[in-house]
């Protein structure tokens, strides 16, 4: 998922981490506790205590803004390229199927030797893990897609600059509020794919020299503007900024889970559009827009840098559809303890962290094998 590392800044690494944390808290909460998929979902949303509802809430949002921003830092960085790389995309198979084989063996392991996922459909699982495995999460899918449509939309980009970025707000709203994002609905994760790759890629197209060629971000002395942007100053009005937008967010997810389960909506009885609409359509980009900015504070940490190159296999290794129950409900028991406890938030940083770490071994073995891989390769080309 990512092109040029040695020329990002820590900043943008560190966005993807906390993207990518909001995004496993978002899983959860709505696979964990919610069972957001099944026909009994917010069933235990009454036996929860009032701050443990508004903090379920809260982080049901946050994969909306995480996933939104995965495709805003790949738009900022891939708007220069006018084709595809082979070599990104052999890459990225090659990390979806190895996750995909290890998860499996996982699963393989854990029930031979626990008996846990005894209702998986293993011929299912094994099919789709060795021959499709890009079908298994939507998100890699998704990202694949917009890998091979990135220099066709670069064009777009770079000739209609502030333009484009007008166009596509018109577009995208009546897109979606207009039609309801209801008419072609199974196109809808690339729709929004796309946009927001647009947004990160209007983002880089701010820092770039007239003649229209871009550059890394403007020095100091150029723009007054990026210098705020990147000094402390600027983080804190960002960061600000977007946890007021967040806690907004969560809010709003209250008043949706509410509706749903027969409470009270205060917001949802003011809003021209449902809560949820407003979430989606309004909130998720705002959000995400404000957390991509962040990352344009300059430092410098190889620790960040590399917990951020494992971020794609911290989703792979907990979005892997057929551990799903196995990790929420065996493992880590969030719908039978973690959801009712007053430590439910020391809980959910917890179950990151610990899904972070697991990511982080299994996407340090991915490297040292393909190491080892293209070394052995190289001996025989020089034979």
């Amino acid at each position: 998922m990512e092109s040029k590392r040695t020329a990002r800044q820590s900043g943008f690494e560190l966005v993807r981490i906390i993207a990518m944390f909001l995004i496993v808290a978002n899983h959860l909460a709505n696979h964990g506790i919610f069972k957001v998929t099944s026909e009994d979902n917010y069933a235990l949303w009454p036996e929860m205590s009032p701050f443990n509802q508004a903090a379920g809430a809260l982080i049901s949002c946050g994969g909306r803004i995480g996933v939104a921003v995965f495709f805003m830092l790949t738009g900022y960085f891939m708007v220069e390229r006018d084709k595809l790389s082979p070599k990104s995309a052999v890459n990225f198979l090659w990390r979806v199927h190895f996750f995909a084989a290890a998860m499996f063996a996982i699963v393989v392991i854990l029930r031979a030797a626990t008996g846990l996922g005894a209702d998986i459909n293993m011929p299912l699982a094994a099919r789709k893990s060795f021959c499709t495995p890009l079908t298994i999460w939507w998100f890699a899918l998704a990202y694949f897609v917009l890998l091979f449509l990135a220099p066709s939309i670069n064009i777009f980009v770079r000739s209609m600059r502030g333009r484009g970025a007008v166009f596509l707000l018109i577009l995208y709203l009546w897109y979606f509020f207009y039609l309801g994002g209801n008419v072609s609905s199974s196109y809808d994760d690339y729709i929004k794919a796309i946009f927001f790759y647009l947004i990160g890629a209007f983002v880089r197209i701010m820092e770039t020299k007239p003649s229209g060629t871009i550059q890394a971000p403007a020095d100091p002395a150029e723009s007054s503007l990026q210098h705020f942007s990147a000094s402390a100053a600027g983080l804190a009005v960002h960061t600000i900024l977007f946890l007021c937008a967040f806690l907004l967010s969560g809010y709003l997810m209250y008043d949706v889970i509410q509706d749903m389960t027969g409470g009270t909506s205060v917001l949802g009885n003011i809003l021209i559009w449902t809560p949820e609409e407003f979430i989606n359509n309004v909130m998720i980009p705002v959000d995400g827009l404000l957390l991509l900015l962040i990352g344009r504070i300059r430092f410098s940490s190889r620790i960040v840098n590399y917990i951020a190159s494992c971020t794609f296999g911290v989703y792979l290794i907990h979005e892997y559809a057929f551990t799903r129950k196995i990790l929420w409900h065996d493992l880590l028991r969030a719908d039978t303890i973690q959801y009712k406890s007053r430590f439910f938030i020391l809980y959910a940083f917890l179950d990151v962290a610990v899904i972070f770490l697991a990511g982080i071994i299994l996407e340090t073995i991915r490297i040292k094998i393909g190491t080892l891989f293209q070394r052995k390769l190289n001996q025989m080309g020089r034979l």
